[in-house]
């Protein structure tokens, strides 16, 4: 419709479920206005507060005028001989619009227009950000493979502190008891016997096997947790 002082006004109309529901599958605008209208469970509002002096990216002749509305005053900019109020003010003071805020690119050039969205996932060393579903899927789409090495599903080469302990305590024991059971079977008198000779053998080997095991766990316990550690799952 015409508005009597700026002219014609785009008025949109969007029909969404009157229910809250989860937003991390919706971007752009459409993010922008559920979070902002308490739709969304568990994403709160992203949108800002413009001054006067906002957006200094857009020319003063584009921001034509300001309207009065329920007593407060909306900055608005004429776009396409259009005045719209859909501007989200960057941390460098650029502007940019709804339609740009929470869709996964890098639109203000410091990542501010992404970085409080619960819809995307940022990749740890880069300015990347992807969806979430795309976390833990089994492919890589972060460079540096944060998206599938991370404390959801990292990949270990033993798996969880329990077991990390578990290895080294066992290990170490395993190597401690088998050395000096060894030891006294090597050292103790026995019986010059075929059976005697037998059972000296069978405990003999007995302990060198537990011995071995012991030495491959400690082994990998040490690759684990000092030579490769978190490094790991990005070698894989």
């Amino acid at each position: 419709p015409d508005h009597p002082t700026v002219g014609p006004v785009m008025i949109p109309t969007l029909k969404v479920p009157n229910k809250t529901f989860d937003c991390d599958f919706v971007y752009g605008e459409l993010y922008v206005f559920l979070s902002c209208s308490g739709r969304c469970i568990n994403s709160s509002c992203v949108r800002r507060l413009l001054y006067d002096h906002s957006c200094p990216n857009h020319h003063h002749y584009s921001r034509a005028i300001t309207l009065a509305r329920n007593g407060r005053l909306t900055f608005v900019v004429k776009t396409r001989g259009v005045y719209k109020n859909n501007l989200f003010p960057c941390d460098n003071k650029n502007c940019i619009s709804f339609d740009k805020v929470c869709n996964l690119a890098d639109d203000c050039g410091d990542q501010s227009d992404e970085i409080n969205c619960t819809n995307s996932f940022k990749c740890k060393s880069s300015k990347i950000f992807i969806p979430r579903d795309n976390i833990c899927d089994g492919h890589v789409d972060c460079p540096d493979h944060s998206d599938e090495c991370n404390s959801d599903c990292s990949r270990e080469i033993i798996p969880g502190i329990f077991l990390k302990i578990s290895a080294w305590i066992i290990g170490l024991a395993a190597v401690l008891m088998n050395v000096l059971s060894l030891k006294k079977v090597i050292t103790d008198q026995w019986r010059k016997t075929a059976t005697g000779l037998i059972i000296r053998t069978f405990k003999i080997s007995i302990h060198i096997g537990d011995l071995l095991v012991g030495i491959y766990l400690v082994i990998i316990a040490f690759v684990d947790s000092v030579l490769i550690g978190e490094s790991y799952c990005q070698k894989q």
